[in-house]
């Protein structure tokens, strides 16, 4: 895995220069003090779309190709991160498609409808990975549209889906057989996962 570099920071801040709001930084003096420090927390609440989502979805959606571009992405979210790629989507004139469970919270879904994404509502967290990848397979027209879906849903499946090693599985045998790279990922990410579980 590659690490984030301060040019990476910069480069990305100058990408969403413009497109979303400068939040201000707030005091917690009372917190601060009991922990020795000056704390300040970065109110992203007042953020586009009520959280710092948009701001990678930007970036990430900045770091395609114009061909990629017209592909439009495929992802996954039970709110946030769906309003904010839809949003960012929007702001760069990229069609998105956003699966949600169905007992999403109907104020996000219809905020990522107004930002011109396309929400498709469909089972509960473990399915939304399956449903994603078949969306993206039906209109992609090259393997990095799946693989947007793909690497974005890792983190998500840790969580939402004890059975992470069938899902991964699965998913591995959808990815293009020629992107060496999108599997290697899914592989790593599988065998972290499995590491972390077995007995002492």
């Amino acid at each position: 895995m590659t690490l984030i570099t301060m040019d990476d920071i910069k480069q990305a801040r100058q990408v969403i220069n413009g497109r979303v709001h400068r939040t201000p930084m707030l005091t917690a003096t009372l917190l601060g003090d009991r922990l020795g420090v000056k704390l300040l927390f970065k109110a992203e609440l007042f953020q586009k779309t009520g959280s710092f989502k948009p701001r990678g979805a930007i970036n990430k959606l900045n770091s395609l190709s114009a061909d990629e571009k017209a592909n439009g992405v495929v992802s996954m979210s039970a709110g946030n991160f769906a309003a904010g790629l839809a949003y960012a989507a929007s702001a760069m004139g990229v069609k998105a498609t956003i699966v949600m469970p169905e007992a999403a919270v109907k104020g996000k879904v219809a905020a990522t409808r107004a930002y011109g994404a396309t929400a498709v509502l469909h089972g509960v967290g473990k399915d939304l990975v399956p449903k994603a990848m078949e969306l993206a397979a039906q209109v992609a027209k090259n393997a990095s549209l799946t693989n947007f879906a793909v690497l974005q849903a890792l983190p998500m499946i840790a969580e939402a889906n004890p059975q992470t090693g069938l899902l991964m599985e699965s998913l591995m045998a959808t990815v293009a057989q020629s992107d060496k790279e999108a599997k290697l990922r899914i592989r790593a990410f599988l065998d972290r996962k499995t590491a972390k579980v077995k007995p002492a």
